[in-house]
């Protein structure tokens, strides 16, 4: 179960824009927790009032050592009950024979409720695609050639296989046999969510009766694992970067698409060397649409890795401090790793992306990934090697 905390759902206000029926039929196959908080909920028809105050305060301070059924739906629905969420869960329900059903009026918290009580599951993939759409830092493994020919998005037998074999290698490292693989389509990528159990954790709790209490539970994590058709690549997003699952789903979505543990192998995906090379010129982005500015914020070169000795340089602009100081990029040493300021054209500010020599970059995954791509391709920054 995630760390939980409902920002929106225990919230009296948000409670009361939720349609009434609908709200005890959501939470009645539960009734029997909220009778011990002392909450009656009445029949959903019924003229009864419902006591909201009461509810928030039973929501805001749960119960988590029973129950977890109800706190997986309600951390569900209260993540998903934002004006953000509410038009990806709208075009999640499109052509669905109920979606006529829900009235134009419902609040983001109101859908999101409703949409829960017909198909749990569509809220399911809605979160797990924002999920997939956080800043993430990214591991990438290309395979030994260009191209494989093209695969298709894997099937209900072959995700079972796969996630029984990362059930096998989680269980191993005492994080569970929880993992679940949610697969997507995209124009040239498929992406695996890997919602999975991390090591058990314990905390101390008081009861309602004063007394002190553990409650012991498996935290919930979310990995990322993107396939890129046209790159014949894989690349990884996964917590604090454990080198154990980056090795686990670089081997087994190996093994399970492409019939060989060693498929993804190559680790040389990024160079730094057009900071140097191209200079300020490595920056220009005009034959990118999407892209509008490109500025250089940051460097790290190392030195001597016998003793880790590194420089990090940090500007607003890297290249117009340069320029103001009468000072050309450093030809010693390494480049290791490179911050970018990018202002993309349907964002409001610019983001913040991280490349390091070799595999490794962080973004914000989304559809500017994909002209983020392109223009590192276009400056030099993308290798073309393709051996291990």
């Amino acid at each position: 179960m995630p760390t939980f905390n409902l920002r929106r759902f225990s919230r009296p206000e948000i409670l009361r824009k939720i349609d009434k029926r609908h709200l005890i039929l959501f939470l009645q196959p539960h009734a029997e927790y909220f009778s011990m908080r002392g909450i009656a909920l009445p029949p959903p028809d019924s003229g009864n009032g419902l006591d909201y105050e009461a509810l928030s305060m039973a929501l805001a301070n749960p119960d988590l050592s029973s129950n977890p059924e109800l706190f997986d739906a309600l951390f569900l629905v209260d993540e998903l009950s934002t004006p953000e969420a509410f038009d990806a869960v709208q075009e999640a329900i499109q052509g669905r024979k109920f979606e006529e059903e829900i009235p134009s009026e419902s609040s983001p918290a109101d859908l999101a409720v409703r949409v829960h009580l017909l198909d749990a599951d569509i809220l399911d993939r809605v979160h797990a695609r924002q999920e997939m759409c956080r800043y993430r830092a990214f591991v990438y493994f290309k395979a030994h050639t260009r191209s494989n020919g093209g695969i298709d998005l894997p099937g209900q037998e072959q995700i079972a296989t796969i996630e029984a074999a990362l059930n096998r290698g989680l269980d191993r490292k005492r994080r569970g046999r929880n993992a679940r693989l949610i697969p997507f389509n995209g124009d040239d990528h498929l992406w695996f969510l890997v919602r999975r159990g991390a090591a058990l954790n314990r905390q101390g709790i008081i009861l309602d009766d004063g007394q002190s209490d553990s409650l012991y539970y498996r935290p919930e994590r979310y990995d990322t694992v993107v396939y890129s058709h046209s790159k014949n690549e894989i690349r990884m997003s996964v917590r604090n970067n454990s080198k154990w699952l980056l090795e686990l789903y670089r081997a087994e979505f190996g093994v399970h698409l492409f019939g060989s543990r060693d498929y993804f192998k190559g680790k040389n995906k990024f160079t730094l060397e057009p900071l140097r090379q191209d200079g300020k010129a490595c920056l220009e982005c005009g034959d990118v649409d999407g892209i509008d500015k490109v500025v250089l914020t940051e460097y790290t070169i190392l030195y001597d890795p016998n003793f880790g000795e590194s420089v990090t340089r940090r500007a607003d602009d890297v290249f117009g401090l340069m320029e103001a100081r009468g000072r050309s990029f450093p030809q010693g040493g390494r480049l290791v790793r490179a911050k970018f300021k990018i202002k993309f054209s349907d964002a409001k500010t610019p983001r913040t992306v991280t490349i390091n020599a070799g595999n490794r970059a962080g973004f914000k995954i989304d559809d500017d990934s994909i002209v983020l791509e392109q223009w590192l391709t276009n400056r030099g920054f993308i290798t073309e090697i393709y051996h291990a």
